[in-house]
């Protein structure tokens, strides 16, 4: 991933955040000379740095999953984004793109033993539905008939790249203006960048 030094972000607890809160990835792999993607949830276990992972699963019959066991491979997590209209400058320039993005790559390998893929499946399942949500018990048969048809995996991470391109090029009035007018629209994601716009102006 291309990114200028003024959008480079390399604290690990600050790229875990994004992981964290937009853990649904582009998975990338090769199957020779052609590239293949999935997209799915992915969860951090540990530094968002080398020495890391990254859990997760694909549908058992996704042929990706034969192809990333021992592969170096790619995740792509995409955080919030917003077009930035050239009206918000002061002076006249021209449109433009703000957003979130992190690149994980590291060499992933099956989980093949039944008490780790329940433990990967288990701590998924409780990030994503949260503490207060009550278990529905399924029928054991029913649950290993649909414990067969995914598959787990993980990824030892090796490099992450961050980049937060929110505006850091421009002067402090045209990021107060960029931010006043990303609140005006519609949308979560305008609102979102605002947001992180604010926090960069405002760590605190």
């Amino acid at each position: 991933m291309y990114i200028p030094p003024q959008f480079e972000i390399t604290a690990p607890e600050v790229i875990a955040s994004v992981i964290h809160e937009y853990g649904f990835a582009s998975l990338v792999s090769r199957d020779g000379a052609k590239l293949n993607a999935s997209h799915v949830p992915l969860m951090l276990v540990g530094s968002a740095a080398r020495g890391g992972e990254l859990h997760g699963h694909l549908a058992a019959s996704n042929p990706q999953l034969e192809q990333i066991d021992g592969q170096n491979i790619l995740a792509m997590f995409h955080g919030p984004h917003a077009y930035i209209s050239p009206q918000a400058y002061a002076e006249a320039s021209v449109p433009t793109w703000n957003f979130i993005a992190v690149h994980v790559t590291g060499t992933a390998r099956r989980l093949h033993e039944a008490a780790r893929q329940d433990e990967n499946l288990a701590r998924l399942t409780a990030q994503y539905e949260g503490a207060d949500m009550p278990a529905r018990e399924l029928d054991p048969k029913r649950l290993m008939a649909l414990k067969a048809g995914i598959g787990h995996f993980v990824m030892d991470i090796e490099t992450v790249q961050a980049k937060f391109k929110l505006s850091q090029n421009k002067s402090a009035e045209d990021r107060a203006r960029i931010i006043a007018d990303l609140r005006q629209r519609d949308g979560s994601l305008a609102h979102a960048i605002a947001d992180e716009m604010a926090r960069l102006e405002d760590p605190a």
